[in-house]
C-alpha cells in the first residue's frame, strides 16, 4: 500500500519555477479588487473539481496548462501575453536570477508602452 501523501504528490516533480510562478500570480489576482475570488471560482472557470484546483495551488497535481492559464487570465481580465511575461519574471526571481527577472520586466514594460501607443494612435481621429 502506498502512502497517501506520496500518491497525492506524484506530479510534484513536474512543477517548474514557471508553473509555480503562474500559481503565485493567480493567487495575487484572487486577492485584488473589492471582490475576493476563491479557488472554487477558479475551479468553476476551469470546469474542474475543487480538490484538483486545491492540489494545483499546493503544487501537488499536474501544473496548469497554458489553456487553463489563459482561461484564468480572461476571468480576471488580464492580458495573457503580459501575464506570461510577469510569470517569466517571477520565475526568474524564484530561481534567484534577479538580472534576468529585471530584463524580462523591462521588456514587458517596453511592450506595454508600445501597445498603448499603438492603441492610442489607432483610436485617434485622423485629419483629412
Amino acid at each position: 500500500m502506498t502512502d497517501t501523501t506520496e500518491a497525492r504528490n506524484t506530479h510534484a516533480e513536474r512543477w517548474t519555477s514557471m508553473d509555480k510562478a503562474a500559481i503565485e500570480l493567480i493567487r495575487e489576482w484572487m486577492a485584488e479588487g473589492p471582490v475576493r475570488h476563491t479557488m472554487k471560482d477558479c475551479a468553476q472557470v476551469l470546469n474542474c473539481s475543487y480538490p484538483r484546483i486545491r492540489a494545483q495551488f499546493r503544487y501537488a497535481y499536474s501544473p496548469l496548462t497554458l489553456g487553463d492559464f489563459t482561461k484564468l487570465c480572461d476571468y480576471f481580465g488580464k492580458d495573457p501575453f503580459e501575464a506570461w511575461l510577469e510569470v517569466a519574471s517571477k520565475a526568474s526571481r524564484m530561481a534567484g536570477d534577479d538580472k534576468k527577472a529585471s530584463e524580462i520586466t523591462l521588456r514587458a514594460n517596453v511592450f506595454k508602452a508600445l501597445s498603448e501607443t499603438i492603441n492610442a494612435t489607432e483610436l485617434a481621429p485622423h485629419a483629412e
